[in-house]
């Protein structure tokens, strides 16, 4: 009787451990679907690129809405888990920020002509820092949701 309490109470606890899992994992999924996306969106601006001018305007407005989009889609996803609550924050002020710089560069560009060197200089600057959280930020995404 003794291992058969033991047997049954082994199982739930292995039943419990499963059902997290499999919950964090689906949270996960739905935190991994809006950031494929904002990468997909990204990629589709800088492709619409090709063949444009280097330091147009439009296009770094362009970024700056699918950032601020993109923020308001990740903020919205509900998640229960604290980590993942933790991380999906991160996301949105990286993509908040981002949304902030393209903005900025956008309104040191001249709607029409060609941008001083000081200007490209500023714009690629402000281009570098756009991204500077991300990466580490999908990094700990992806350690946490592989089962960090």
């Amino acid at each position: 009787m003794k291992t058969i309490a033991i047997a049954s109470l082994a199982c739930s606890v292995a039943l419990f451990a499963i059902g997290c899992s499999e919950s964090r994992q689906s949270q996960c999924q739905k935190i991994g679907i809006v950031t494929r996306q904002v990468q997909d969106d990204v990629m589709a601006v800088h492709q619409s690129r090709i063949g444009q001018p280097a330091y147009a305007p439009k296009f770094d407005e362009h970024l700056a809405t699918v950032m601020a989009e993109s923020a308001e889609t990740m903020e919205a996803v509900e998640v229960k888990d604290k980590r993942l609550q933790t991380l999906q924050t991160r996301l949105v002020k990286s993509y908040q920020y981002s949304s902030d710089l393209y903005q900025q560069a956008a309104q040191l560009l001249p709607a029409n002509g060609v941008p001083t060197d000081a200007v490209i200089e500023q714009v690629d600057a402000i281009h570098r820092r756009v991204d500077q959280d991300l990466p580490e930020t999908i990094h700990d995404l992806n350690v946490y949701c592989i089962g960090g």
